[in-house]
């Protein structure tokens, strides 16, 4: 079981750690690459600011980190 902080942007992050402790997983949004890292069965996703678990994000930051590790996995 791991434990998942989405949307989580300045203080609310402290307190959220007070409450919950140290994440395991930190998602800037609630989109669909969050999902690779999250057992849906088992992980517990705590939600911050206008993140909600029934809309998935379109943002699309973390795709171009991706890409950046493939190619440096690709050499």
């Amino acid at each position: 079981m791991a434990l998942h902080f989405i949307g989580f942007r300045g203080d609310e992050y402290n307190r959220a750690k007070l409450i919950w402790g140290e994440p395991d997983f930190i998602h800037p949004v609630h989109d669909k690459r969050a999902y690779v890292e999250i057992d849906k069965d088992n992980d517990i996703l705590i939600f911050a600011n206008k993140e909600r678990p029934d809309i998935l994000s379109k943002y699309r930051r973390e795709y171009e980190d991706m890409k950046k590790n493939k190619k440096s996995v690709d050499l």
